[in-house]
């Protein structure tokens, strides 16, 4: 969330600059930010540079062009394709492929694996592009109507990550994971209370303060 308030201004305060020189711009950029191993995590100053690219493709991309192009058939099936190509090489090659998670967290400087030091920006633009393809491929596959309650918690992503952090900050002094991680049956509770703490945290008791915030920037920008 804090790295959507930054986009936000800088997206306001390079309005009147071409987005395509900004997209080109800022990939550069993301390509290089990994070599420094003092953009970190400090302000989240890393996440916001490597990310930046996709929050302006965002911006870029007509929402019904995309939405017309993903209900192709033949586009939906490579999508279906692609993701299960990429699910099957993640569970039978994660051992080789594992070395680019910290890459698509976007947090990590170079330095974290000896193998980014000089090609670094190479992967990172593989990854982007590996990123890039799967996520029109999961948005090829979505469903087009509203799906009654799974929609509306849909619409209640941002109460979701505001109060989320509280409960794992209460649940981390429980020391929650270090009980539940000790025992299969509870590694399984433990994956099925992130679904649970989602679903409570739509609920409209979760609503304040996002929807008033909310309400107050379409005010101003109406």
């Amino acid at each position: 969330m804090f790295v959507l308030a930054i986009y936000i201004a800088v997206s306001y305060s390079l309005r009147n600059i071409n987005k395509r020189f900004l997209l080109v711009f800022s990939v550069m950029i993301a390509c290089f930010v990994g070599y420094d191993t003092g953009i970190g995590d400090f302000l989240y100053l890393s996440r916001a540079v490597v990310f930046y690219p996709f929050f302006l493709l965002g911006e870029m991309t007509n929402a019904e062009t995309l939405a017309k192009a993903a209900e192709n058939k033949w586009i939906k099936g490579m999508a279906f394709a692609v993701l299960a190509i990429w699910g099957v090489a993640c569970l039978a090659g994660l051992d080789q492929l594992y070395f680019l998670r910290p890459l698509f967290t976007g947090r990590n400087p170079f330095s974290v694996n000896e193998i980014f030091n000089r090609w670094g920006c190479v992967f990172r633009m593989i990854c982007y592009m590996f990123s890039i393809i799967s996520g029109f491929s999961v948005i090829c596959i979505m469903p087009n109507r509203s799906i009654s309650v799974i929609t509306l918690f849909g619409s209640c992503t941002l109460q979701v990550y505001f109060w989320h952090y509280f409960v794992i900050q209460i649940l981390d002094k429980l020391e929650a994971n270090d009980l539940l991680m000790a025992t299969s049956g509870g590694r399984l509770i433990w994956i099925l209370s992130a679904v649970f703490l989602a679903v409570v945290l739509s609920l409209k008791p979760f609503a304040f303060p996002t929807k008033n915030i909310l309400k107050a920037c379409k005010s101003c920008n109406d």
